[in-house]
């Protein structure tokens, strides 16, 4: 009884094989079981045509019994095909569903996990002597693995460095073993497609030349390579098909399948709840009013959720957005959420490209930044709230690289992916936005086209005093700590007349330095001298002395007591007298 593998119209070569992937997962992904949809999408085709897409869905499990797409199909349409080869090399196995004697190959005890076990007889072979580019030929796994009992009826528990010592002696002296049983085989073309599935992956490598043809792993071995070799290999869950039922099909198809890229939690954006949520878990100081009103702006429009925060460095805008999708989503405040994302905006973002990708021709893929894979996950979970941080977002040109983005909302029009299995994607009305904005000379003035498709909020109010007290109290720093650092708070009620305030990011650096000094060097310092310090490393630097003025500077010495805080006073005392001789020169 020969194997059964009908993969040939879709292995040819690497590149129609993943065009195919990519173009069936995207139009299963788009009809999301609607039977229409799908009958209109196979009318579109030969009947040949027909055939190959069936073949292929089949066996990829691109779709559930229902239509609806696998989690496979979701994975290839976020641009992750390597772990779906992954995954298939992994999980394919006899007997199969799929195939068209997989469930006779139960009369003949057939039980194995070939592609895996390829994998893992190379990988012992390298841990053995990584210097060495071992490989093993179709012929030998022809013998060896489909016709070796001792391989296809072990399931996964097959004795890898048993089957390598037979390799070794049948290379010494041609003997087969009496064991092999030549009744029960693969043809060679089915195995050669299976030599190239497996080097689609990249994990390795698929020769033919001089009438040999081997695999061996695909070199450089890296870190990253290696951790997905050992989980795939060393993977010991094995699929038991007992019958042919549709409740069996379904089955497979969920042991097939992958993990969903979302964990599924229900969001809850009652605001009561929200408030309480802050409340409860205390990360930065935000007022009562504050939350709401973030609250109002990211929800009061149905199908708009674009809200900027601008301000003066760290008084917590990043966080702000990360807590409200945490609360939403009632999780600890050091959870990872994975319904929330943070993309930091990089100066060199001229395009639209870092947004929404584009098609690599060289690669001949399609690049998915993170953006374009929220807005995936979100139009794929239309019931889950996803929130994303545009994280200092004026340190590029926003009318650039967020036009496209601008023009779909205000429209209410797809935006194009050339290239990519989803050709236009509908902006999804679950997808939150927030950016954050630093106003000084290293960012860009963002044009009106923005400020009026956005709301604006200021975060530049902060309580220095009440941070110190919440932090100290909730990570249980030594209360000592909060009069120690009192002149911060005076500083700062100085500081915020001219905007040159500053944030919690320095207030709480401030108290793990003091924190640090008590409990790690049995005070080595006292916290004048370390508070001293520190405002002349974090905080003296950030005044601009075109912004003061005598009355600043003599009300800053007045809060800046000279035998505590020398060097400071000091400092103060020096930009006072470069003001005062400015003036008097007329300058």
């Amino acid at each position: 009884m020969p194997y059964s593998y009908p993969f040939t119209h879709n292995l040819r070569d690497e590149t129609t094989f993943k065009n195919n992937l990519r173009n069936f997962s995207g139009e299963i992904v788009r009809a999301n079981g609607d039977e229409t949809q799908n009958k209109n999408f196979l009318d579109r085709h030969t009947k040949t045509e027909r055939n190959v897409i069936t073949e292929l869905t089949s066996y990829m499990h691109l779709k559930n019994v229902d239509l609806t797409p696998t989690n496979i199909a979701r994975e290839i349409v976020l641009g992750n095909e390597e772990a779906v080869l992954y995954n298939a090399i992994k999980k394919f196995q006899y007997p199969n569903l799929c195939a068209r004697n997989g469930f006779s190959a139960l009369e003949s005890g057939i039980e194995m996990v070939p592609m895996r076990t390829m994998l893992k007889l190379l990988f012992l072979r390298y841990m053995d002597d990584p210097t060495i580019d071992h490989i093993v030929t179709l012929n030998e796994i022809s013998l060896f693995f489909f016709s070796n009992p001792d391989v296809y009826s072990a399931g996964s528990n097959v004795d890898c460095i048993q089957v390598w010592a037979e390799i070794l002696e049948y290379r010494k002296n041609g003997t087969v073993p009496p064991k092999i049983d030549s009744d029960i085989h693969i043809e060679e073309r089915e195995l050669r497609d299976m030599f190239k599935f497996m080097s689609y992956s990249g994990l390795v490598h698929y020769e033919r030349s001089d009438g040999s043809e081997y695999i061996c792993l695909a070199a450089p071995i890296n870190d990253v390579r290696r951790r997905m070799i050992e989980e795939i290999c060393f993977d010991n869950s094995f699929f038991e098909i007992v019958d042919r039922t549709r409740t069996t099909l379904e089955q497979y198809i969920a042991y097939m399948d992958m993990p969903s890229p979302v964990q599924v939690h229900t969001p809850n954006l009652n605001l009561n709840h929200i408030i309480h949520w802050f409340t409860d878990n205390p990360s930065e100081v935000y007022s009562e009013d504050l939350i709401a009103n973030f609250h109002i702006n990211l929800n009061c429009l149905e199908d708009k959720h674009f809200v900027i925060l601008s301000g003066i460095s760290g008084t917590g805008k990043t966080n702000l957005i990360k807590q409200y999708a945490n609360a939403v989503y009632n999780l600890n405040t050091t959870d990872d959420n994975p319904y929330f994302h943070l993309i930091s905006v990089k100066p060199d973002w001229e395009d639209e490209k870092p947004l929404f990708g584009y098609y690599n021709a060289l690669q001949n893929r399609y690049e998915v930044p993170k953006f374009l894979e929220v807005l995936l996950l979100a139009a794929q979970y239309p019931n889950q709230k996803f929130f994303v941080c545009l994280d200092e977002m004026n340190l590029a040109h926003v009318e650039y690289y967020f036009a496209d983005f601008l023009s779909a909302v205000e429209a209410k029009e797809p935006i194009n992916l050339n290239g990519h299995p989803i050709s236009e994607l509908e902006i999804p009305n679950n997808l939150y936005i927030v950016g954050t904005i630093n106003e000084d000379e290293t960012t860009e003035r963002i044009s009106d086209k923005v400020w009026d498709r956005a709301f604006k909020m200021e975060m530049s109010k902060v309580n220095i005093k009440g941070f110190i007290e919440n932090y100290c109290d909730k990570n249980d720093i030594n209360a000592q700590i909060v009069d120690d650092l009192e002149i911060l708070n005076n500083l700062n009620n100085v500081l915020k007349e001219v905007d040159m305030h500053f944030g919690y990011r320095i207030a709480k650096e401030a108290i793990e330095k003091l924190n640090y000094n008590y409990t790690h060097l049995d005070t080595y310092f006292t916290s004048d001298f370390l508070t001293d310090s520190l405002i002349i490393e974090k905080i003296v630097p950030k005044l601009k002395i075109e912004m003061l003025s005598q009355e600043i500077t003599e009300s800053l010495l007045s809060v800046i007591d000279q035998n505590r805080f020398p060097k400071t006073h000091q400092k103060i005392l020096s930009l006072k007298e470069i003001i005062e001789s400015d003036d008097t020169w007329g300058l």
